[in-house]
């Protein structure tokens, strides 16, 4: 019994940690803290979209609409100039997306499904940036390649 113990004691450790260290992977591709980069195709250049965005773990408070959701986390717009907070300054964790957009409403929502390469989703224009009666109310496909966050 003595060695059918010392047997299964290495094993089962091992199939432990294997599980914690596949689990830790797991949770940190879904991550999206960081900076993320679009794709520059036919979208990018109908919505006018700026380089990327960074998504920082900062809380972001003093929306009272984002602050009854709860959870609001601080976004920069990235340009070459350097980082602004329009037209995106929050994101938000729905679910098994990421919300960002601007915590005043209004320029483009984006709602993406969370990797750790690659971010997919859509992006709406909505608010002041759509004229009554556009075209440009419906979604566009979006997709953004995580980077390092320049050094302005």
């Amino acid at each position: 019994m003595r060695t059918m113990t010392i047997l299964v004691l290495p094993i089962a450790s091992a199939l432990l940690l294997s599980g914690c260290a596949h689990n830790a992977q797991h949770a940190d591709a879904a991550d999206p803290v960081g900076c993320w980069y679009f794709e520059r195709d036919d979208a990018a250049s109908t919505l006018n979209l700026p380089w990327g965005i960074g998504l920082d773990s900062s809380a972001l408070t003093g929306w009272p609409a984002l602050d009854r959701r709860g959870g609001a986390r601080v976004a920069r717009t990235l340009h070459a100039a350097g980082p602004a907070e329009h037209p995106f300054g929050y994101w938000l964790q729905v679910g098994d997306s990421v919300e960002v957009g601007h915590p005043g409403g209004g320029g483009l929502l984006l709602t993406l499904e969370p990797g750790a390469a690659v971010m997919t989703g859509t992006a709406r224009p909505i608010g002041d940036v759509v004229a009554p009666g556009s075209a440009r109310r419906s979604s566009f496909a979006v997709r953004l390649t995580r980077a390092q966050c320049p050094a302005y």
